[in-house]
């Protein structure tokens, strides 16, 4: 959601409703024309919003509605934009994601990973990249997924490590940017699943949190 108390949702005619989270009355919509989007996301400050339908990836002034910013090369399953709005951080289905400028639409950078997260001070960006459980042998010594920082301006590999678990999917920063949480599973039991929180500093799990499946 948005820092000042909204929710945006795809009405799937071609708007998208500005939505007030405590009385869930539409404040106002954003004529797209564009049907069926399937992900959206924030700016910080609440004044843009991304969308995306794997086809075409947009984003707009949620004040104005203006259409800001469109890609149809690239095929996104998500979209992110950075916390001052100015980029656009677009995941796809072949395991890497694009850097983009919003105001000029050039590609910054790219990196790998399916699942993808900025800093809170959008400096850095979390990425994951699973193989899924039919990757893992008995004689692995570990899952192949891997875990990577990023430098958000310069694209810099600040990290790469491979998780000793697989990962599952989801990942998510703390409020300082300091650890990083990431869903995961039991190499030996794709049942055992758990929550890892790592240090950003240091790149050790510091917490890990069992989840139960029942």
């Amino acid at each position: 959601g948005s820092p000042n108390s909204c929710s945006a949702s795809n009405i799937g005619e071609a708007d998208i409703q500005i939505l007030d989270s405590v009385t869930y009355q539409t404040i106002s919509r954003i004529k797209t024309e564009i049907c069926n989007i399937h992900f959206l996301s924030w700016s910080a400050d609440g004044s843009r919003i991304a969308g995306g339908n794997n086809d075409q990836s947009y984003v707009w002034d949620t004040v104005s509605g203006r259409l800001l910013f469109q890609d149809k090369s690239y095929y996104a399953i998500s979209v992110e934009l950075s916390p001052d709005g100015t980029r656009i951080l677009m995941s796809d289905v072949s395991g890497g994601f694009a850097i983009t400028s919003v105001k000029t639409g050039e590609n910054l950078f790219f990196g790998y990973g399916t699942v993808t997260r900025w800093t809170p001070d959008g400096q850095k960006i979390l990425s994951v990249r699973s193989y899924g459980p039919e990757s893992y042998t008995p004689n692995d010594e570990g899952s192949h997924d891997e875990i990577f920082l990023w430098d958000a301006n310069t694209g810099e590999q600040l990290k790469r490590i491979n998780s000793p678990c697989l990962i599952l999917g989801k990942a998510a920063w703390n409020s300082d940017g300091k650890q990083f949480a990431v869903d995961s599973a039991s190499c030996a039991n794709y049942d055992q699943h758990s929550i890892q929180i790592w240090d950003a500093n240091t790149y050790e799990i510091v917490q890990l949190f069992p989840i139960d499946s029942d």
